[in-house]
């Protein structure tokens, strides 16, 4: 499996992670590329940026593709507005949702390049979105300070959260879908339930603003990596869910006053 990255360059690059070489760069789009996702169970990428277009990527040609044969067929979605932020595919690779400076999400089916609903609610730019496996719901997270539940069937949104201070930036979804991470200019990290959208709990507090979280739960003990407006990246050791099962905050609690469960992380990779 290769490395895929995007960039300010509004290029795409194909990476060789063993040997450390760049074996693509794909130039499709005509501005900064803000956002990859990745459909597991199909091995496709998307790419989505300020251009307002969303490009579909067939891992297995793009594996493929050399310096002398360097041209791909890709299909693309239209119909954002404006610039995007985020994307998020579920595995099965049936539904692309994207977030945007419009300040809404648009959800596409890549299988008919087609969109199929607008969802309407935030006041502000969604800078983040996560997906469950079936495609039933999602969570966008808004630099209007709020995480909103989605049902895609019905097309609306079920809850709407907000426990940080300020404007949320970054998203990780448990792989059972049942809690949700979030993190942003406030520096703080947030469980949230999905079955219990109002009650949140405060993972840890990084020492700059949260750019991007991934969350690593397959082994034990869980982990998260967080990447901010600082050059290192830090991996934090999640609690047990014995340890998570005090210290619930609901919704009309001050979020200000919670203390962390994780103060210090145990890997720090420190920037070039």
């Amino acid at each position: 499996m290769p490395v895929i990255s995007a960039s300010s360059d509004t290029t795409v690059k194909v990476w060789n992670a063993q040997k450390g070489f760049c074996m693509s760069t794909l130039r499709t789009h005509r501005d900064y590329v803000r956002a990859l996702a990745y459909a597991r169970d199909i091995e496709m990428v998307a790419s989505g940026g300020f251009d307002q277009l969303i490009y579909l990527w067939d891992v297995a040609t793009l594996t493929r593709l050399t310096a002398l044969n360097n041209t791909v067929t890709t299909s693309s979605l239209n119909g954002n507005k404006d610039s995007i932020y985020s994307l998020a595919m579920n595995p099965s690779g049936t539904l692309v949702i994207s977030g945007s400076t419009e300040k809404v999400l648009r959800v596409f089916d890549p299988r008919a390049c087609q969109k199929l609903m607008k969802l309407r609610g935030h006041t502000d730019n969604v800078k983040a979105v996560v997906v469950n496996r079936d495609g039933t719901q999602c969570v966008s997270a808004s630099s209007d300070g709020t995480i909103k539940l989605w049902s895609i069937g019905q097309q609306c949104c079920i809850s709407s959260h907000k426990c940080h201070s300020e404007g949320v930036w970054a998203l990780q979804a448990d792989s059972s879908f049942s809690y949700v991470y979030s993190g942003g200019r406030d520096k703080q990290v947030f469980r949230t339930a999905i079955n219990d959208f109002k009650s949140s709990q405060l993972m840890f507090v990084e020492d700059a603003p949260i750019q991007r979280l991934q969350l690593t739960d397959v082994d034990r003990p869980r982990s998260m990596w967080a990447a901010t407006w600082n050059s290192s990246i830090k991996r934090w050791q999640l609690p047990s869910e014995g340890q998570l099962s005090v210290n619930i905050v609901d919704d009309d609690s001050c979020y200000e006053d919670m203390v962390p469960f994780v103060y210090e992380p145990d890997l720090i990779i420190p920037g070039i």
